[in-house]
């Protein structure tokens, strides 16, 4: 496979697997390709490409209504998490360690 169409392909792939929703593990699974080559493939693109990132940050949106508590949500995908404006940091931290992201 020429590297060109690899690329393309890959690429594809990694575009799908943030726009599904699905964590990279689950869509891994669902479209039969391996995760660790997954993951291979995602930081060789990242040398090549700036659109493709490495992992570790989301973009966040902030709502421009008007706010009636100062609590925030988070989103990714099909992902949402309200935060309100007491909420328990160590809490959260646990959460964001075990999301796939």
């Amino acid at each position: 496979m020429a590297w060109k169409h690899k690329y393309n392909q890959w690429k594809q792939d990694l575009e799908e697997q943030l726009q599904s929703g699905l964590s990279a593990r689950e869509y891994c699974l669902r479209k039969g390709i391996s995760y660790k080559a997954f993951f291979y493939r995602k930081r060789r693109l990242s040398k090549f490409d700036d659109s493709v990132g490495t992992g570790g940050f989301i973009e966040v949106q902030i709502d421009q209504q008007p706010i009636t508590s100062s609590g925030i949500v988070l989103r990714q995908g099909t992902l949402e998490i309200t935060l309100d404006r007491d909420f328990d940091t160590a809490t959260l931290k646990k959460v964001l360690e075990i999301l796939p992201c």
